[in-house]
């Protein structure tokens, strides 16, 4: 289940919160996903097959990762 979705236009990149069905039941296992996709990929069965999903802890890994990156490139010109 997709609850929540944003659009990057700039980068062409969708982001979704993905539910489980067995999160939505009260499993304490079930955990929701950080989904990342090319914007437009509903529509387009090639580009629907290009996705990666995050835990929560890992998106938060991924986020810190790529602003460490940001700021050193800054730095650098």
């Amino acid at each position: 289940m997709r609850i929540q979705q944003d659009t990057t236009l700039p980068m062409n990149l969708q982001v979704e919160i993905a539910i489980p069905n067995e999160a939505r039941h009260d499993d304490a296992g079930a955990q929701a996903q950080v989904v990342v996709r090319p914007a437009g990929g509903d529509g387009d069965p090639a580009g629907s097959a290009l996705r990666w999903s995050f835990s929560p802890d890992e998106a938060e890994l991924l986020a810190r990762s790529l602003q460490e990156a940001a700021d050193s490139a800054r730095a650098m010109t």
